[in-house]
């Protein structure tokens, strides 16, 4: 091989790997760049007496402090296990318990961004269908 087939030869291997690298450490930088981004979505709520309502998609209970978000490909959806802080409105009560911070731990479809859980079914239908803000915590549990 003559000296300028040889460079040409090391100047791509060294483009494939940094290729590779950009590749491995593109979902990491992703997640990164998700924290702290903050959302305006509509949201509504479910109970455990809806399908499914007492399993979430990560394979837990479900509790009040729990959210649902859409799949994975449509606008709004988080990685499951995602923390967010509620920014307007600041806080949700349920008898006496008051939410902050919760978890994305299920999955929902269309026609909301976010879904709240509710341990009741009348508080479900009280929460309706609200506009709220919130800020990405941790892409990560």
């Amino acid at each position: 091989m003559t000296g300028g087939g040889a460079t040409r030869l090391a100047a791509m291997r060294c483009l494939l790997l940094a290729l590779a690298l950009a590749m491995m450490l593109a979902p990491v930088y992703a997640l990164n760049a998700d924290a702290h981004r903050t959302l305006t979505v509509s949201s509504t709520a479910y109970c455990s007496s809806e399908p499914g309502g007492q399993i979430t998609a990560d394979g837990s209970r479900t509790y009040f402090g729990e959210v649902a978000t859409p799949r994975p490909g449509l606008y709004g959806s988080l990685p499951l296990g995602t923390l967010i802080e509620l920014i307007s409105p600041r806080q949700i009560t349920y008898r006496n318990r008051t939410r902050r911070l919760f978890r994305a731990r299920d999955r929902i479809g269309y026609g909301s961004q976010l879904d709240f859980f509710f341990p009741s079914c009348a508080a479900m239908n009280a929460w309706g269908r609200r506009t709220v803000t919130f800020r990405v915590r941790s892409p990560r549990p």
